[in-house]
């Protein structure tokens, strides 16, 4: 489970978790939060590359293998800490179609300005751009 700057670990098996009569309404529970995107679930390990790089609100950052999306919201929750118009982005890219759209459900629930889904292979992937914004009054 992940909290933007927490996380909780459950020391049991998936197929436990989803079998057990003791444990149903912990399952059903945690169903339920992750389809409202309230919780994200993902493996301890997968937690530690969004935290060692500490993305701060102007930073861009681009995460060449993005699917399914967990450590993209991560990225994103940190984008976002100062409030809802962070001046940098992050750009998702899957080379796979089907794991690209499951990136998109995923994050889709974030809504947010600062972040675009991209589908291309990464050994092919164009060089980008990115202008800084004028200030704004």
């Amino acid at each position: 489970l992940v909290i933007p700057t927490a996380g909780w670990q459950i020391n049991m098996s998936r197929p436990l978790l989803r079998h057990s009569e003791e444990l149903f309404s912990l399952h059903q529970f945690l169903v339920s939060e992750a389809e409202l995107g309230n919780i994200a679930r993902q493996e301890a390990v997968s937690m530690i590359p969004p935290l060692v790089l500490g993305v701060k609100p102007h930073h861009r950052v681009l995460d060449m293998c993005a699917a399914p999306g967990s450590k993209t919201l991560q990225l994103l929750e940190a984008l976002h800490s100062e409030g809802p118009h962070p001046s940098g982005l992050v750009i998702a890219n899957d080379g796979d179609n089907k794991r690209c759209y499951m990136l998109v459900t995923q994050t889709k629930r974030f809504s947010s300005l600062a972040f675009m889904v991209t589908n291309e292979d990464a050994t092919r992937f164009p060089n980008l751009k990115v202008f800084k914004r004028k200030n704004r009054r």
